[in-house]
This record gives structure tokens, C-alpha cells and sequence, in this order.
């Protein structure tokens, strides 16, 4: 019933010819000309460090265990990704760089060293972003980041609770959890903290001690999500976690709502569906995001970068993207290219997942889209958006239901596209 009900939608939203596919492809068909005439000036950037010490089971990301002697090629790779499309585009601006995994800090002198390239071959003009595990947040480590430019921080610490710590097989404790993030506000102005809720046998009050001790210890920013049960991932697999499963509808409610109105009575505001960020007192402040950023170029194994004419998927094997790098070629794997109209829709979904819709960019996209603001509408009518002056926000219902939107649709997409490209270096078709 969801997929008719999704690919209803679709239709009315793109017409019966638009394709939602991802088809094989060997380069991303980027151009400093191409740039300019998409009135691109600048791209973010994401990087992508697959190793982690430790792979816990629930996690959907593209990760390998630690092998030294696999991560002394790949980081070379990556360096060479990054020298090649500088090669093509130049010193082209990048308002931001995000360091995703795995666990980025695994090889804190590796990362440094892509880092200085990256400063070396493009102009660098904003914050330079990390997420990072407790088991990594020792202050030698934090402060060889911190020397080399990073930013914003986030520390996946999931939860304080031993219980629920070793229910979602994390291999540290609540000690060494509160003790990383000690570390990290010493060093850092700009913390993000991701918790989850709605775990198995969870109470409000073990939910609200794990936020309390995120804000009495310094968390700028707050990010709470539940747990997404991918079929492709480990946990399904996974002895001690058979009994761990997405939370149902009520529970799910009831603890968002209660995160919402706990993070805004201590002075938090919502940044996106799952983050809240403390109110700036001074201007040093920056909003911690790892999806929202408008346009991007991704390096690394499994790096998704995105451009007005589509989004390009590398390789997700480490060494299908070593052995293609070696060979002096692009690690592309996949394409699904998109028109106008859904590079239109991509930037309004993403808006929807920042809580906050600019009304004069809405006008400029959809103004004469009657489809696309009759949702609006719908929207405001039935109390998923509030209309304040230059912007559309969403209200706390709102927000519940788009992240729920998100994990029913998004979330079934990634793992129809990731269970391929997990175990397929180069598919030739991969439609959702």
C-alpha cells in the first residue's frame, strides 16, 4: 500500500515520464563551464572514512572494520579523488567541509592531511565539520582536530546509559560517553550531541536524564533520532539485537513530542526535524547538519555528491574505489539525473527537514505550481506549518511527521539503492 501510495505521489508530483532510477554511470559530468552556467558559485564539501574500530550493528552507513594496511591505500585514493576534480574545477569556493563515516578521527593524522589538501587545492571560506565516537574523543586527538582547523563537532554518543548502550552493542560505557563529551566542550565552542529515543524498553525518565546531561555539559546542539532497522544492515543478524526494532507510532509520538518541548523549554529551538540547537548568545554559534547542505561534492567510498542536473553515487567497496582510482579513473558508480523540476522538489524536501522554508525561494521555485503549493496549504491548514511573515516553519506536529515521512519513504529508498551498492561495485540499474 505504501509503495502505491508513493508512487501515486510521485506521479502527480513529476507526470509518468519522469524515472526514479539510479543508472550506471563513470563520471558525474562536472565543469567549471557547467558550474558557471548553473550559476553554481560554490559547493560543499563531504568526506567519507569508512573505517571503524568498532561497526556497530545498527549502523546503516558504509563502514569496514580497521585494516591498517587497507587504510594506507585508501587514504592516498582519496587524496588523488581530491586532485583530480580540483584538476577540473580549480580553486572553487566551498562554504563548508563535513567528515562523515565510519568514524572520521580513526586516523587523525590521515584526516589532517586530506584536510590540508583540501585548504591547498580549493578556497576554504566556512566551518570544517566532524562527527566522531566517544571511544575517539581523547583530548590528544581532539586537540590535533581542533590545530588543524575543525570546527563543529558531533560526538554519537546514542545514550549515557549503560543498558542502553550495550542494548544497540556500543562498546563503551557511560562513563567514558559523559567523559568524551567533557573533552570535546573543553576544546570545542560548537557541540552536537546525537541521542536516540524510543529504544526498546526506554522511559521518559532515562530519555530525560540523557538530555539533562547532554545541556549540563555543554551541548550546543542536540540531535535526536530513533533507531532505523535497514534490512541490509548487521542488525537484523545480530543475536543480541533480535530483539531491537523500529518503535511503534505511539511510542514514538510520545517521546519526540516530549524531546521537542524539553529541548525548547531549556532554550533550545529546532534546526531541523531531529536537531535543536541552544539559542545564540553571541555569534559564534553554527547549526551542526551533515544532509542539508544545497549543493555538494562527495569524496571517498560511497561519497554521494549533488548538482542541479542530478546526484552521483562513488563506489562503496574500499577497494573497488582503491582499484579504480589507480587506474587514473573517477570512482563514480551511479547517476539519477534529474530535471528543473526535481532539483526544485530535492531543495524542497530538504527545506521540509530543516524546518524552515524561505517564502521569497518558495515563490521563486513554485510560483506558478499549483500542485506544489496546494500541499503547502494542506500543510498550514492542518497545523504542520505556521506562516511567519518571510517564512513557512513547522510546527512540532509537523516536524513529527515529516521525520516519520522520512523513515517510511527516504529511509526504504537509501535501502533499496545501499543494499545494492553495498555488495555491487558498478550496477547498471537500480530503480525505486
Amino acid at each position: 500500500m505504501m509503495n502505491l501510495f508513493t508512487k501515486a505521489f510521485r506521479r502527480y508530483l513529476l507526470g509518468r515520464v519522469f524515472r526514479f532510477q539510479f543508472t550506471a554511470s563513470e563520471d558525474p559530468g562536472i565543469s567549471l563551464e557547467r558550474l558557471n552556467a548553473s550559476g553554481i558559485e560554490a559547493l560543499h564539501i563531504y568526506v567519507h572514512i569508512p573505517f571503524c574500530k568498532h561497526t556497530c550493528p545498527y549502523c546503516p552507513y558504509n563502514k569496514v572494520p580497521w585494516d591498517a594496511e587497507l587504510a594506507g591505500q585508501y587514504f592516498p585514493a582519496l587524496k588523488a579523488e581530491i586532485i583530480t576534480y580540483a584538476d577540473v574545477i580549480g580553486r572553487f569556493q566551498v562554504p563548508s567541509i563535513y567528515f562523515g563515516g565510519g568514524s572520521p578521527a580513526i586516523s587523525p593524522l590521515d584526516l589532517v592531511d586530506g584536510l590540508t589538501l583540501l585548504r591547498e587545492v580549493f578556497l576554504i571560506t566556512g566551518d570544517v565539520c566532524l562527527e566522531i565516537t566517544p571511544a575517539e574523543c581523547s583530548k590528544e586527538t581532539l586537540r590535533v582536530l581542533k590545530d588543524a582547523g575543525v570546527s563543529v563537532i558531533s560526538v554519537g554518543i546514542q545514550s549515557f546509559k549503560n543498558e542502553l548502550l550495550n542494548l544497540i552493542g556500543r562498546s563503551y560505557d557511560g562513563v567514558t560517553a559523559l567523559k568524551a563529551l567533557k573533552n570535546t566542550v573543553e576544546l570545542f565552542e560548537n557541540v552536537n550531541v546525537d541521542l536516540m529515543f524510543a529504544l526498546p524498553h526506554q522511559t521518559l525518565k532515562e530519555l530525560e536524564s540523557d538530555l539533562k546531561t547532554a545541556i549540563d555539559n555543554g551541548a550546543t546542539q542536540i540531535t535526536v533520532y530513533p533507531l532505523f532497522t535497514f534490512p541490509y544492515s548487521t542488525i537484523g543478524r545480530y543475536k543480541r539485537l533480535k530483539r531491537v526494532k523500529m518503535p511503534n507510532f505511539m511510542v514514538r509520538r510520545r517521546q519526540y513530542y516530549f524531546v521537542y518541548d524539553y529541548l525548547v523549554s531549556e532554550g533550545y529551538e529546532p534546526v531541523s526535524v531531529w536537531s535543536f540547537m541552544k539559542k545564540a548568545s553571541n555569534s559564534k554559534s553554527v547549526k551542526y547538519s551533515s544532509v542539508t547542505r544545497e549543493y555538494y561534492l562527495g569524496f571517498g567510498a560511497g561519497a554521494g555528491s549533488y548538482f542541479p542536473w542530478g546526484f552521483y553515487l562513488n563506489t562503496f567497496p574500499v577497494q573497488a574505489y582503491i582499484e579504480r582510482l589507480s587506474m587514473g579513473k573517477l570512482p563514480t558508480s551511479l547517476e539519477f539525473a534529474f530535471n528543473k523540476r526535481m532539483d526544485d522538489l530535492f531543495w524542497l524536501y530538504w527545506r521540509f527537514y530543516d524546518t524552515v522554508i524561505s517564502k521569497q525561494e518558495f515563490e521563486k521555485r513554485f510560483g506558478k505550481d499549483p500542485k506544489v503549493k496546494r500541499i503547502v496549504e494542506f500543510f498550514r491548514k492542518v497545523g504542520f506549518l505556521t506562516d511567519e511573515g518571510g517564512y513557512f516553519r513547522l510546527t512540532k506536529r509537523g516536524a513529527f511527521w515529516i521525520h516519520l515521512a522520512q523513515n517510511y519513504f527516504a529511509l526504504n529508498y537509501v535501502n533499496t539503492i545501499w543494499s545494492r551498492a553495498l555488495i555491487e561495485p558498478f550496477p547498471e540499474l537500480i530503480e525505486f
